[in-house]
């Protein structure tokens, strides 16, 4: 697809927060085409192809991308900072604003349709915890952050939902820990794990903050761990 038959603001998104990662190259009103790399490993080496990959494909030079949004996290420490060191490494060598969004935002806001709903994004965090955060829909795939993000095992989530709730995500080992209390009806629950991170929806939130001129520093912007990483930990025995 040649720069000239695209309008709108070109922003290519990196995701990169689980062992599926993503990139994609969005404007306002559709995605132009996304690309995933799967596996454990391979991240620092695979993304950066897919990346130029996905550009050839399309036929846009590097001069059509108005902006390059990446996932923050919280997800792997590994994958996050492979991501944003790609994307920072990109930015810094073409020019282009970057635009930092959050993993579980950018997980959130696919299943954003109706107004007034409930959602909770759940990515695995591994130690036998998840990582959540909880958004209220304010309009078709838009959202509002209600609350800090959450590192806590499966079984306490039951404790956070008092009200109606759509989790997505990796809901396999929360549905485990969470059948038995759930039967109980707390709450009205729905589970989908048909949606997961990808670098198209980081990609359509990076455009928004584009337009509104939410641009993140290239120098300062970091990752959201939530947690402590493994270095941390040992550092205050």
């Amino acid at each position: 697809m040649p720069a000239a038959e695209v309008s709108g603001p070109v922003i290519l998104a990196i995701e990169s927060a689980t062992m599926s990662g993503s990139v994609a190259v969005v404007t306002p009103n559709r995605c132009l085409g996304e690309s995933t790399v799967t596996g454990t490993t391979g991240h620092s080496r695979r993304l950066p192809i897919q990346v130029q990959r996905l550009l050839d494909d399309l036929v846009l030079p590097w001069e059509a991308i108005d902006g390059i949004a990446v996932s923050l996290g919280p997800g792997s420490f590994t994958g996050l900072r492979i991501g944003l060191s790609l994307a920072k490494g990109f930015a810094l060598a073409t020019g282009k604003p970057l635009l930092g969004i959050p993993t579980l935002e950018g997980l959130a806001v696919q299943a954003a349709q109706h107004p007034g709903d409930r959602i909770c994004a759940v990515v695995d965090a591994r130690k036998n915890e998840i990582y959540c955060g909880f958004y209220q829909v304010i309009a078709p795939g838009k959202l509002e952050k209600a609350g800090d993000f959450l590192a806590i095992p499966p079984k306490n989530l039951a404790d956070h939902l008092d009200q109606p709730t759509l989790i997505v995500g990796d809901c396999s080992q929360v549905f485990l820990e969470l059948a038995e209390k759930l039967s109980k009806d707390r709450a009205t629950v729905l589970l989908r794990q048909d949606l997961f991170p990808r670098a198209a929806p980081i990609g359509m939130l990076g455009v928004n903050r584009y337009l509104h001129q939410e641009i993140n520093e290239t120098d300062t912007l970091v990752p959201l761990y939530v947690r402590p990483s493994e270095a941390e930990i040992n550092a205050r025995k």
